[in-house]
């Protein structure tokens, strides 16, 4: 009878084995191909988050050509502004470190002082504060320009990439309903993540106007040069879960710190910690989770996952991919049903009880 049994122990070994393994190698693979991974999930991403565009035209009676035509520029627009946010805040940010980069380095000068008043030595404070000289931040700035030809490659493959999935989007509904006719469970689990994909940004897009808001109405109140511009930096970093925030407080920041305010300063931080803690991560952790389904400390493992393995996307990705996982290796496969549980929201799992 041992005899019999030892195979099957066996078995199974080597079948653990083999997926682990195999979970090593995917997840090794998209790290290395996430310059391809990342914009190809993004472009799969602004598709889903169009289609009811092209949903909503056609049953108007619009041709389909304008119809994609339609959800393409929207998809199209929805990234360019972004990207315009950001760029236009980075330019506007590298202008005041030049304009004032003798206000800054008298102001690193003095904090230099301060660590050595309580007990830094001067070669100990000199390193501690080496990389934010006014030298420094623009070396790291001038490092970008040579990347640009890699972003407009980038940029490229994703607008073809992004064209040819929103035109094979229109036969979306034709093609799950082939999945459904071999393997139902997974056509059902595809349908459930687009549409959980697209409450996600939602939800993210709602408390971002929310933050955006009061992060400008909080700056105007204190004076600070470019309130807008700032509040819809913190607007748009709010799609980076958890850390985003930090990214849009910090030229308020640096700028109230080079008008000689550093009380000023210091507020800025502790609003924008408690505000945006409370407004992008306790309040929304508890919405997302029961929207999209999934555990509170499954969204920070994949914040943090998803960025070492695609990069910058991926922490704007995070939950997107992981719902995805879900759906292809847990939702749409009855032997993995068990891992559901451990990984779902307690309204999910409530409701799935």
């Amino acid at each position: 009878m041992k005899d019999e049994a030892a195979p099957s122990v066996l078995s199974r070994s080597a079948r653990i084995a083999i997926i682990i393994g195999g979970v090593v190698l995917a997840v090794a693979g998209a790290r290395y191909m996430s310059w391809l991974v990342a914009p190809s999930v993004l472009a799969l991403v602004i598709v889903t988050l169009t289609f009811p565009v092209v949903r909503g035209l056609r049953a108007r009676g619009v041709p389909m050509w304008i119809a994609t035509a339609v959800s393409l520029v929207t998809g199209y627009a929805m990234i360019l502004a972004l990207a315009a946010v950001v760029v236009f805040a980075g330019a506007r940010l590298t202008h005041v470190v030049v304009e004032r980069r003798h206000d800054l380095s008298r102001l690193i000068a003095d904090a230099g002082n301060a660590l050595v008043s309580v007990g830094f030595t001067t070669p100990q404070a000199h390193e501690f504060l080496e990389d934010i000289t006014p030298t420094h931040l623009l070396r790291i700035a001038a490092a970008v320009v040579p990347s640009v030809v890699t972003f407009a490659t980038t940029a490229v493959f994703f607008s073809g990439l992004l064209v040819f999935l929103g035109v094979e989007a229109t036969q979306a509904e034709v093609r799950l309903s082939g999945i459904r006719r071999t393997r139902a469970r997974l056509g059902d689990a595809l349908d459930q993540w687009a549409v959980l994909t697209r409450r996600y940004f939602g939800v993210t897009a709602f408390f971002a106007m929310i933050v955006g808001g009061l992060d400008a109405a909080f700056l105007a109140l204190l004076d600070v040069p470019h309130p807008v511009l700032w509040g819809v930096l913190a607007a748009a970093c709010n799609f980076i879960p958890y850390v985003g925030f930090v990214i849009g407080l910090v030229p308020p920041a640096l700028i109230a710190l080079l008008d000689g305010e550093p009380g000023t300063a210091v507020l800025i931080v502790v609003v924008y910690v408690v505000l945006n803690s409370l407004v992008t991560t306790l309040l929304p952790a508890k919405v997302v989770g029961d929207v999209v389904g999934l555990a509170m400390y499954a969204t920070v493992v994949s914040l943090v996952f998803w960025g070492w393995v695609l990069g910058p996307l991926g922490s704007i990705l995070a939950v997107p991919c992981t719902l995805l996982l879900r759906a292809v290796l847990i939702d749409a496969d009855p032997h993995a049903a068990w891992i559901a549980p451990l990984i779902n929201s307690g309204k999910r799992n409530r409701a799935e009880a």
